[in-house]
């Protein structure tokens, strides 16, 4: 369902969804819708493309890093595309999802009050890691 000559790129996310298509390139750069799911290239597909091209448009710079930066010097959180109520929690759910990773086969228990995992004392070694030498936030 996606443009005929859309140019697919050779490194980024394609996200499959039960009612809509997006893609990404390889940053972290907002993501684009390129189809919708069962519908052929056509008005839906393009009446979604140019909503997102208009929220685009809200936003000065593309790039999540430059948002950041200019949301600070405004002091403007809102001003943001990602929505940090949102996407801190899912990012961290991303991260304990790359530590599962170095235990297959294993059910991990994630206790959230705590901050730990409850059954898995080695799991919890990666939730901290001493930063390596030259690269300590401390002064």
């Amino acid at each position: 369902g996606a443009h005929p000559e859309l140019p697919a790129g050779t490194n980024g996310t394609m996200i499959l969804g039960s009612k809509v298509t997006v893609m990404g390139g390889g940053t972290a750069a907002r993501p684009r819708p390129i189809a919708i799911t069962g519908e052929s290239y056509g008005s839906g597909v393009k009446d979604l493309e140019r909503h997102w091209r208009e929220e685009s448009k809200k936003h000065k710079a593309e790039s999540p890093y430059q948002q950041w930066i200019d949301s600070a010097k405004l002091g403007k959180e809102n001003s943001l595309a990602s929505n940090i109520d949102y996407s801190v929690p899912f990012t961290q759910g991303i991260l304990l999802g790359c530590i599962a990773l170095r235990f297959p086969g294993q059910e991990l228990h994630w206790d959230n009050e705590k901050k730990r995992f409850s059954n898995n004392k080695q799991a919890n070694k990666w939730l901290k890691l001493k930063p390596r030498k030259g690269f300590s936030l401390q002064s």
